[in-house]
């Protein structure tokens, strides 16, 4: 998965600055204060709606709340990663993954055939399955301990993909803000951002709080993103 990002780093390289913490952005005389970053003509911010409606920001003495953002909604979520011979899943793995409506009753959201997907997943002779849990559908699953929650994906697994035996490798991440909910009304807080982007102050925003959750949706935010860019710095230079 990071792939894309570490390309990207490798074209831009001293122009990438990490581990700089920004609470607070500043626009005075046209340009835009990141503190150790510097002056700019324009900000992208590629937050979480929870980290922007912590951002202090303020244009030309005028401040931008972003608060109302921290009304999204975000769902717990589990993934949970398991390795298993090839022989031991009877299933063919032949495809994206599996979701699990809720019909079904089962305790995962679904299973991504991972080693399926992207090469260099699995020793040869195995596969990687990953599996989440939680979600608004089923927030109390993810306060079990990782070792119960990887038990409740083995009761899943071994029913819809036909898995025998135990896991060769297992590894279980928790994200507390995994998903931004967009229940009905989602529309005011997409509205509020665009606002503020047509105010041309050179305030930008992408990323799945903006423009959708997938991969797919955040690749497509930053090419439109970047359009929307392109447009003001032609009209502030």
């Amino acid at each position: 998965m990071g792939t894309l990002t570490d390309a990207l780093g490798q074209r831009l390289k001293e122009q990438i600055r990490t581990g700089q913490a920004i609470g607070k952005l500043i626009k005075q005389n046209g340009a835009w204060s990141l503190g150790q970053a510097g002056e700019h003509s324009g900000v992208l911010l590629a937050l979480p709606a929870f980290r922007l409606a912590e951002m202090r920001v303020t244009c030309e003495s005028k401040p931008i709340s972003l608060s109302m953002l921290a009304g999204i909604q975000y769902a717990p979520v589990a993934s949970v990663v398991l390795g298993f011979r090839r022989e031991d899943v009877e299933h063919p793995l032949d495809g994206f993954g599996a979701l699990n409506p809720e019909v079904e009753q089962l305790n995962s959201l679904g299973t991504i055939f991972s080693s399926s997907l992207f090469p260099n997943r699995a020793p040869l002779g195995q596969v990687l399955l990953t599996s989440y849990v939680g979600g608004l559908r089923a927030p109390h699953l993810v306060t079990k301990s990782p070792d119960e929650i990887c038990e409740l994906v083995m009761e899943d697994l071994r029913i819809v993909l036909g898995v025998r035996g135990e896991p060769t490798f297992q590894h279980l991440k928790f994200y507390p803000r995994a998903i931004p909910q967009y229940d009905v009304g989602y529309g005011r807080f997409k509205t509020h951002m665009t606002n503020i982007e047509e105010q041309g102050d050179g305030l930008f925003f992408a990323g799945h709080c903006r423009d959708g959750i997938s991969l797919g949706d955040s690749i497509v935010s930053g090419h439109e993103a970047a359009g929307r860019i392109a447009t003001h710095l032609k009209k502030t230079t």
